[in-house]
């Protein structure tokens, strides 16, 4: 599904309030939103990072993207983070790529290990393009019910956070499966 596409298929959510850094520039079309229900969730915070410029056939510009969402009932804040990391690096077709994975795989650290030192929770979704869990000071990899080994799609929640195992549902306006998780924080 192209951008636009994708852009189209969020603004019919109605019940739900999005956020898309860089919309409307070009290096940052395909940067991953973020949604939440906002009859539940004001966002108090949002910030994106770049984590390496796209280049011409191999790769989009990269970003980890993250919002502060509070509870309108509870007053409790939740830090989540969306990101995509970039494609092939692992599958021994593309090594050059694994440069920028790792770079990007740094820049997730920096930013979860920011919003931890606020004393925030924290959630982390992304397709990783490995299907190998990672370690991330602080975070949780989620298992997923029913599936064997690690997905390249991944959920992590901070310590401390409960929850289930992460769920897989149909695939709904992607190549990707869609994947559920409850928390409790």
């Amino acid at each position: 599904m192209d951008t636009d596409a994708g852009h189209s298929k969020l603004g019919a959510l109605e019940y739900y309030d999005h956020f898309r850094p860089g919309e409307g520039r070009l290096d940052a079309r395909n940067s991953i939103a973020i949604s939440w229900r906002k009859n539940k969730y004001e966002k108090t915070g949002d910030g994106s990072r770049l984590t390496h410029g796209g280049e011409a056939g191999v790769t989009p510009s990269r970003f980890v993207n993250w919002v502060v969402l509070k509870n309108k009932d509870t007053g409790a804040k939740l830090a989540f983070i969306n990101t995509h990391y970039i494609s092939g690096a692992w599958n021994g077709e593309h090594p050059e790529r694994q440069e920028r994975w790792q770079t990007h795989n740094a820049v997730v650290r920096e930013v979860v290990a920011d919003l931890l030192s606020r004393g925030l929770p924290v959630v982390l979704v992304g397709d990783f393009n490995r299907p190998l869990s990672q370690d991330i000071p602080g975070m949780n990899h989620l298992r997923t019910a029913g599936v064997d080994g690690v997905p390249i799609d991944q959920i992590y929640v901070s310590r401390g956070i409960g929850t289930g195992p992460a769920e897989r549902l149909e695939k709904y306006g992607s190549d990707h499966f869609a994947y559920t998780a409850t928390v409790q924080y």
